[in-house]
């Protein structure tokens, strides 16, 4: 696996909202654990040459087919939209891209603090 270089990671997860024996909103915060713990890891990996930090593309829906982009920090809002409509399971797709950021060009009056 040497010299292999990983463009995106995707994650796709269709994720139980009833288990027996527990509250709906223990399994619904351990949903939320699992996905903190994944874009966690994902955010520590080796960014490729030239990017500058991770973007991450996600999408949330009862399944695969109605699942709606949304942006990460939206994904437990998602979650708990789906368990309201009371559907049995909740979709979460996570793409992990590289990204780099534009360089604003700054003026040289801007560098020296004038206005």
């Amino acid at each position: 696996m040497e010299g292999r270089v990983i463009i995106a990671a995707r994650m796709k997860k269709t994720f139980p909202l009833h288990i027996p024996d527990k509250t709906d909103s223990r399994v619904i915060a351990a949903i939320q654990v699992t996905l903190n713990k994944y874009v966690k890891r994902e955010r520590g990996k080796a960014l490729p040459t030239g990017a500058d930090r991770w973007n991450f593309q996600c999408r949330v829906g009862a399944n695969s087919e109605t699942a709606l982009p949304c942006q990460l920090a939206e994904i437990p809002a998602g979650i708990e939209a789906v368990a309201l409509a009371e559907h049995p399971g909740v979709y979460v797709e996570i793409l992990a891209e590289p990204r780099q950021e534009r360089k604003i060009a700054v003026t040289e009056g801007a560098e020296k603090g004038e206005v």
